[in-house]
């Protein structure tokens, strides 16, 4: 990943990053990137982890899967 975090939590850059030589402003792309992100967005985008990023407003607002899923649902086969 070009960024990595202390254990306070801050962004640093990695020295052993690649590419960051053919980025027009280097680390900075991804500083700015970061910016005012959450940290699920940063985990995932700029240090290139594996995260969950919702985005957009959610159909159902209410909607619970422990509440409107069914985990196991019986099939009648002769209907």
């Amino acid at each position: 990943p070009a960024l990595l975090k202390n254990k306070r939590g801050d962004l640093l850059e990695n020295p052993e990053a690649e590419n960051i030589e053919h980025l027009n402003r280097g680390y900075d792309y991804y500083f700015d990137m970061a910016t005012g992100q959450t940290q699920e967005f940063i985990k995932v985008f700029v240090m290139g982890q594996y995260g969950m990023i919702k985005a957009g407003q959610l159909v159902y607002n209410d909607y619970n899967d422990d509440f409107h899923a069914v985990q196991d649902i019986e099939i009648d086969e002769n209907e």
